[in-house]
């Protein structure tokens, strides 16, 4: 295996890991959620629902964009490498 693909993979894992501990964010928001709900029966719940669920969905989005991301950089290096062939 050459350098440059390690570098690559090493590059998609750290990827990956950044996005699989936003994931874990989300989940630990989401129980924290549960729990203040289930704790706080205030009328102010709505205005703090609305925020923490508009956090969750952003950390959702950000960790699928980060997986994208390390999807495309294989992909890139692999159309590079087929470029290199010609």
């Amino acid at each position: 295996m050459s350098m440059e693909i390690k570098v690559v993979l090493s590059q998609q894992k750290e990827l990956k890991e950044y996005a699989d501990n936003l994931l874990e964010t989300y989940r630990q928001l989401t129980q924290y959620q549960e729990k203040l709900n289930s704790a706080w029966q205030g009328t102010e719940m709505k205005v703090l629902n609305d925020t923490i669920d508009s956090l969750r969905q952003e950390l959702r989005v950000i960790s699928m964009e980060m997986e994208d991301i390390g999807h495309d950089i294989i992909r890139a290096y692999q159309e590079l490498g087929e470029i290199n062939e010609i």
